[in-house]
């Protein structure tokens, strides 16, 4: 009888000790990550057509046209006018956020889309380097 009132004290001991434990609440920081990954999310294919993006260090401009083609410009392709255009086509991965563009002049070049907020904020990784994305308004 005293062993079984004993593991019986000890379980409600248990119980009290652990509920404070899993009563609490998650902070900003879960919040912000919690966002982050829902903004992620793309509604379509879309989502890209029609907007313009300049890297924030200005090496790298993204514009989407309809029909799923667009132009590149680099900053290692100039010319005396400035950035040289260089159609592409691309597709939108939204299963995996990966946007593939493929230039028209030949060569691939797959980003990974990390952050995604339509007409706000888009964040790349091409080749290990984060590429901060900012719309384009000309």
């Amino acid at each position: 009888m005293k062993i079984r009132k004993f593991f019986c004290g000890l379980a409600l001991t248990t119980l009290a000790a652990s509920a404070p434990a899993t009563l609490t609440s998650c902070d900003d920081d879960d919040v912000n990550t919690i966002i982050n990954i829902l903004d992620l999310l793309f509604t379509s294919t879309d989502d890209l057509a029609g907007s313009a993006w300049l890297s924030t260090d200005n090496s790298l401009a993204l514009e989407f046209s309809n029909g799923n083609q667009g132009s590149l410009y680099d900053s290692t392709k100039m010319d005396d006018q400035g950035a040289v255009a260089q159609p592409f086509t691309y597709t939108l991965d939204t299963q995996n956020n990966v946007l593939t563009i493929t230039l028209s002049q030949g060569g691939t070049r797959r980003y990974t889309v990390t952050e995604f907020t339509k007409g706000t904020k888009l964040t790349l990784t091409y080749n290990g380097t984060t590429i901060y994305m900012k719309p384009y308004t000309g």
